[in-house]
């Protein structure tokens, strides 16, 4: 039933006006589905406040949208400067969301304010129009303009890069009709395996070795492998991140090194062949065996140690979209809405396709997020029939693009810095205020059942149906593919990035089976672009970057400007989404920034708490008013 039937359903019961929430709570009642008109419809933190400046014809209306009132991250300004112009928005970001947050100043002030440690900043942005700070930084050209003296950036819209093999794809699937077949045959014959990477294997003598790192020593856990390769080596001419090794472009198969950027940084590298038949012949009802191709297709890994690094997460400046997949099932569309949560774009958002410029300094990598809208949806089975087709949900800042689904692999960024890899269930939607960011991509790869302490391969992993995996029209699965995985050793924890050459779900599965990963997910496939990874050194004081790929072909999505490199995510915006690790702050750092959160916490609590208790009170007077109206 849509918004109109809703209303004259309710209507119809008592010719009586009255309060909206009477309206939403017998909507509710009656099993009404209210359509979003915008992306702020579907924030469940939500906070707004109002007023306005001035007089008669120079008065100037103003709304502050905090986006989530827990987070504290993005805000969005509405003014109305006058009847001859429309509104205009303004998309604000905090990039302090832990030391300070921002409220409207109040007493006929043409400004906000800004509080930090129970201080009170005040920054004036909207004088006038013509003379008005913010008004001014949004018609910057560049993607954050700092305003209140770099306490607070201003988002503006920018365009991502897309490289052009992306927009041929792009063009066929928009343009041509039967586009999406000729891309499949393309996957399927002239573009299958042509990013395969088939590494010499190098047989050591029997006293020697290649000095790599025992998690002893702080390094991840090695892979489990057959013993008639441990004395093997991995040419690791096609690797482009340089590691600590005395024999050069030589990796001992499942070890990990030390990487010359970061000794909190590891790499390694293994074949399919090389795991042990005892680890090849289990779980064969969830799992498919090896082919030739992808038995001998080499696989490139970095491990990140999250002791160290913190993750981001950014959304593209086109991609995910909104609406719905072309895939989504007729009969899980509702009628009248664009998208699987009633909206199909982010405005009066902003999405710039970068990083926030204040972290960058502490940057250490990024690399590529999941699939794009269209193939963020299940076609087949349970999944397929409920909640629009389970569409792929991502957040950013605290803010909901697109709803998270229960039974999802998720990647979650929690508010206090925490990082997990897990499956969407119920007591993550009941603690949704305490996400940051969060990134859906389909099902599990690798799950893990903590009261036999083991990890297995999920249910779906042999079915490119059920699991969407996604591949060539003729259900060949195989192609160049990443994925993310965590492993927990006795002291640590990591977040390990897959590098997959030519390969199949079932080899994803086996692999990270084998690096003792308790948790995976699958990310995107198909392109080098699709499956970027770079990490990062920085070096000068001029803000110089040194970077190095997982594969050293993917240095042409970066840009170079007066001999200086610009990476993508970094410091060229991007048409995908991403996600980045910078380091922790050191201990005095951190005592600097937590201590002040401690007094502001409470602050909000008990404003919070005082706000709270007056809404429910006026809410539970509103509603038994009306029902003794009827």
């Amino acid at each position: 039933m849509d918004v109109v039937s809703c209303m004259k359903s309710v209507e119809s019961t008592k010719n009586k006006t009255f309060n909206l929430y009477f309206f939403i709570f017998i909507s509710v009642m009656i099993g009404c589905r209210l359509e979003a008109k915008t992306i702020l419809d579907i924030q469940p933190y939500l906070q707004v406040s109002e007023g306005s400046y001035g007089q008669g014809e120079e008065q100037i209306g103003v709304k502050l949208y905090n986006l989530n009132e827990n987070v504290e991250n993005w805000y969005l300004l509405e003014i109305d400067w006058s009847e001859d112009s429309p509104k205009k928005f303004y998309h604000l970001e905090n990039p302090y969301p832990d030391r300070q947050y921002v409220r409207l100043l109040g007493q006929d002030r043409p400004g906000i304010d800004i509080i930090s440690f129970a201080q009170r900043t005040p920054c004036l942005l909207w004088q006038s129009k013509i003379s008005s700070p913010i008004e001014k930084a949004s018609h910057s050209s560049v993607p954050f303009v700092p305003l209140c003296a770099g306490r607070l950036l201003i988002r503006n819209v920018t365009h991502g890069h897309i490289s052009s093999k992306e927009l041929a794809v792009h063009f066929f699937r928009r343009h041509l009709w039967q586009g999406e077949n000729l891309i499949n045959l393309l996957k399927g014959s002239v573009f299958k395996d042509h990013r395969i990477i088939n590494a010499r294997m190098i047989q050591r003598k029997a006293d020697q070795s290649l000095p790599g790192i025992s998690e002893n020593y702080g390094a991840p856990i090695p892979a489990f492998i057959d013993e008639a390769y441990r004395s093997s080596d991995i040419d690791g001419e096609p690797f482009g991140i340089t590691y600590r090794s005395d024999k050069k472009k030589r990796l001992q198969v499942g070890v990990w090194y030390p990487t010359r950027f970061s000794s909190d940084i590891f790499v390694s590298a293994i074949k399919p062949k090389v795991l042990p038949q005892s680890l090849k012949d289990s779980y064969k009802k969830r799992v498919l065996a090896f082919d030739g191709i992808e038995d001998e297709a080499t696989v490139f890994l970095v491990a990140f140690d999250l002791n160290q690094f913190r993750i981001g997460y950014s959304v593209g400046t086109e991609h995910p979209h909104l609406g719905y997949s072309e895939r989504a099932s007729p009969d899980q569309r509702t009628e009248g809405w664009s998208g699987p949560d009633g909206i199909d774009e982010w405005k009066p958002l902003v999405s710039t396709g970068l990083m926030n410029p204040m972290e960058v300094d502490r940057v250490v990598a990024s690399f590529t997020g999941g699939f794009k809208r269209k193939h963020s949806v299940f076609r087949w089975g349970k999944l397929s029939q409920s909640s629009g087709g389970s569409h792929y949900g991502f957040m950013q800042g605290g803010v909901i693009f697109s709803k998270l689904h229960l039974g999802l692999a998720t990647a979650v960024m929690y508010r206090d810095g925490r990082f997990a890899l897990k499956t969407w269930d119920e007591y993550d939607q009941r603690n949704l205020h305490q996400v940051h960011s969060a990134r859906q991509n389909g099902v599990p790869l690798v799950q893990y059942h903590a009261k036999t302490s083991r990890s297995f391969p999920s249910l779906y992993v042999k079915n490119n149906a059920l699991g969407n995996w996604s591949g060539t029209k003729d259900q060949e699965v195989r192609s160049l593919r990443s994925g993310l995985c965590w492993q927990k050793t006795e002291t640590k924890n990591f977040l390990i990035y897959g590098y997959f050459s030519s390969h199949t779900p079932n080899a994803m599965a086996k692999v990270f089976l084998a690096y003792k990963c308790r948790y995976a997910m699958h990310l995107d496939m198909n392109m080098i672009h699709h499956t970027y990874l770079g990490i990062y050194r920085h070096r000068g004081s001029e803000g110089e970057v040194e970077v190095e790929h997982i594969i050293k072909e993917m240095g042409r999505r970066d840009n170079v400007v007066d001999g200086k490199v610009l990476p993508r995510f970094v410091g060229l915006p991007d048409v995908r989404d991403f996600f980045y690790l910078t380091r922790k702050p050191t201990r005095a750092e951190h005592f600097l920034v937590e201590r002040p959160t401690n007094v502001e916490k409470k602050l909000k609590l008990q404003q919070f708490k005082k706000e709270r208790k007056e809404k429910h009170e006026r809410v539970f007077s509103d509603i038994s008013e009306y029902f003794n109206l009827w």
